[in-house]
């Protein structure tokens, strides 16, 4: 488990709250974005270790090397057989990660 936040847990947070996106930056909180705002998930902030732990949840090892190999990587993720998610995923120089989730269902 990543620290406070499982990805099912995000993603059902995104679902419930009807958003578009969530985003997973390092040392911050995930938050989703809806129409008019940006709402935090939680208080804590998380790890580049717990994005990796999430990222690793969801991506096939095919998705992972093309993220070390290109920086980023772009995949489609099924939630639960009936919700559909766009995964924008990055590493940056320093290697910190990101993840922006959209919600396709929308």
């Amino acid at each position: 488990m990543a620290g406070l936040y499982t990805i099912d847990n995000l993603l059902e947070h995104l679902l419930c709250e009807g958003g578009g996106e969530l985003h997973i930056l390092s040392e911050k909180p995930p938050f989703i974005a809806t129409r008019n705002e940006e709402v935090a998930v939680g208080p804590a902030g998380i790890t580049n270790d717990n994005i990796a732990e999430l990222l690793y949840s969801i991506a096939t090892i095919d998705q992972m090397k093309e993220l070390n190999a290109c920086g980023d990587a772009r995949f489609n993720y099924l939630f639960r057989n009936w919700a559909r998610f766009g995964v924008t995923a990055s590493v940056a120089h320093n290697n910190t990660f990101s993840i922006k989730i959209k919600n396709l269902g929308r």
